[in-house]
């Protein structure tokens, strides 16, 4: 199974249409093991639910195998919540080292400490993985790239943070400070310092924004606007490199 999700990560050439390869997997310590990475990788997962179209947010608080549960952060915005409360399941979203995830949980219990909601969600029996073999995206932890914005519509001030991965179209990026921002904003001056020291400037329209109160920081996914043919190339040379370094990890080198 390992072998084949490699496959399905690295198998793939630039010229190819998007392809999506799914596995599934029931191993339980396998499974265990993917949601630890996930939770060290401070995952934002989507959460979904049955006859509702709109997605929300939110993040593994702890893993805790050998009770058969997980914690799962207050889902935003609240009318997630409320789903959850009602239909007692969710269906959780997320991308790990490039491959997005996916899996049924259902609700234990819901708890609150100090004004903030968090829930008791059944360890799943299996877990889902969709690898798009076009733009997904590398993850950066460990390379701290830089990134700088000027605020959206209601503020001029400058946002600092750092990449958490990075494709051909968009980028994952967490703030060092709590933000507000909307889907389908656009922040028009962005500033990524690329590894080697060169660096690019585009507008970025945001997909989605979560913002992590207990730990004051923002994480945003954002699409490339208005993004120049050299800076395009940086990008695909910062991702060659990423991908190579992490070919190289894979298979021990």
């Amino acid at each position: 199974m390992l072998k084949a999700i490699k496959n399905a990560i690295w198998g793939r050439h630039d010229d190819e249409p998007q392809v999506v390869s799914t596995h599934h997997i029931t191993d339980k310590p396998q499974i265990t093991a993917l949601l630890v990475q996930a939770f060290k990788a401070h995952t934002l997962f989507n959460a979904s639910f049955t006859d509702e179209t709109n997605l929300f947010n939110t993040a593994l608080l702890g893993i805790y195998d050998e009770y058969g549960f997980i914690v799962l952060d207050e889902i935003n915005p609240n009318r997630g919540h409320e789903l959850l409360l009602e239909t007692r399941e969710a269906i959780l979203t997320g991308r790990v080292d490039g491959v997005e995830m996916r899996f049924r949980s259902k609700l234990i219990e819901a708890r609150e400490k100090n004004g903030v909601s968090y829930y008791k969600m059944e360890i799943p029996a299996q877990v889902y993985f969709l690898q798009r073999r076009k733009d997904y995206r590398v993850p950066t932890r460990g390379t701290q790239i830089p990134f700088r914005a000027q605020g959206g519509y209601q503020s001029g001030q400058f946002i600092n943070g750092y990449l958490n991965d990075i494709s051909r179209s968009g980028i994952g990026i967490t703030l060092n400070e709590l933000v507000n921002l909307s889907k389908g904003e656009v922040l028009s001056t962005c500033k990524v310092s690329m590894p080697g020291g060169s660096e690019i400037i585009f507008s970025m329209e945001i997909c989605f924004c979560w913002r992590d109160t207990s730990r004051g920081i923002t994480r945003l996914g954002g699409r490339f606007q208005n993004l120049d043919r050299s800076s395009l190339q940086k990008i695909r040379k910062t991702i060659n490199q990423m991908e190579r370094a992490m070919a190289k990890r894979l298979h021990g080198g």
